[in-house]
């Protein structure tokens, strides 16, 4: 049971929550959305939910105890009933406001759920296109007004249909979720994964440049490629391909993912399970021969494909991050 103060503090408690809960909503409609915040939304809705029912609960214990109270009072004389009445009364009131904060409370959750399952891929927990294109049509205007850099990565799970053949959708599903656990473990806090595709994801990573970019990219491609996935009686293993591109003064969407898209092709095209970067900078280029020449050290494998030459018909040209780059 609840003491009418208490249930002043709760009522209290609940509104501070409303308040955190329009704050959390402003932010998702800004499209401010990643895996962790996503997370974080769903745990604050269960918490809520369980104030909710917590409240429901007591305020029946409430009114049952006032009703019984108010009963034992009727032997009594007419004043002092008068006065207690008054307190009465006044739980009363209280358990009415907190009812109606309740439900108030309820509709608020139920448009932060309908918010969030709009934007979320519906079988791994990430970010959906929907909300890909709005946070980065979002941080293309931020870009252009900071001047921030702004690094993509479009990634691409290879030969993932010979998974679905072989094992069957139920198999090929579960492991687009192991996937995409090992995948959104190792990006930053501050960057984005969205399923955009069956297979296909991207990552957009604000204020990263194409060195920071590629060390992200590079540290999911290896340990995908270094995961065993158990699922049932099934083991599977699985590598990607990645093309990154960074973001030019005033460039559109479209362009960008178009650029992505095709250093993902380049990704394919030169034997997969690697990445390339388009507009390659003598960093990145120092960086990729370092590991190329690391992964043409005897160590009982096939060596790893050569660094595409500069290209006369892409320009700027691509380099690539082959398989055993670190």
């Amino acid at each position: 049971m609840i003491e009418p103060l208490q249930c002043f503090f709760v009522l209290s408690g609940l509104c501070a929550l409303a308040c955190l809960l329009r704050a959390h909503r402003r932010q998702l409609a800004a499209a401010q959305l990643n895996f962790r915040a996503i997370r974080r939304t769903n745990e604050l809705a269960k918490a809520l939910e369980e104030v909710v029912q917590a409240l429901r609960d007591a305020t029946y214990k409430h009114q049952k105890r006032i009703a019984a109270f108010h009963r034992q009072l009727e032997f009594k004389t007419s004043v002092e009933l008068s006065d207690v009445e008054q307190v009465v009364q006044s739980s009363h009131e209280l358990v009415s406001d907190l009812v109606l904060s309740q439900g108030r409370i309820s509709e608020q959750l139920g448009r932060l759920k309908e918010l969030t399952q709009s934007r979320t891929d519906y079988l791994t927990g990430v970010s959906n296109r929907q909300s890909f294109d709005e946070e980065l049509n979002c941080l293309l205007t931020r870009s252009r007004e900071t001047g921030a850099e702004l690094a993509l990565a479009m990634v691409d799970i290879d030969r993932f249909k010979a998974v679905n053949d072989t094992h069957g959708h139920p198999v090929g599903d579960q492991v687009l979720r192991q996937i995409v656990g090992v995948m959104a473990a190792h990006v930053r806090h501050s960057d984005s994964l969205s399923r955009i595709g069956g297979e296909e994801f991207a990552i957009l990573m604000p204020r990263n440049d194409r060195v920071g970019a590629l060390c992200v990219v590079e540290r999911i491609r290896e340990a995908v490629a270094a995961s065993l996935l158990q699922v049932g009686d099934c083991q599977v293993r699985v590598t990607i391909s990645a093309g990154i591109v960074i973001a030019t003064p005033g460039e559109l969407a479209k362009s960008l993912i178009s650029r992505a898209d095709l250093m993902l092709y380049r990704a394919k095209a030169n034997g997969r399970n690697q990445t390339c970067v388009d507009e390659a900078s003598p960093e990145i280029r120092h960086a990729v021969a370092k590991n190329q020449r690391s992964a043409e050290e005897p160590t009982g494998r096939d060596p790893a494909p050569a660094i595409p030459s500069a290209g006369a018909t892409h320009s700027p040209t691509p380099a690539c991050c082959p398989v055993g780059a670190a």
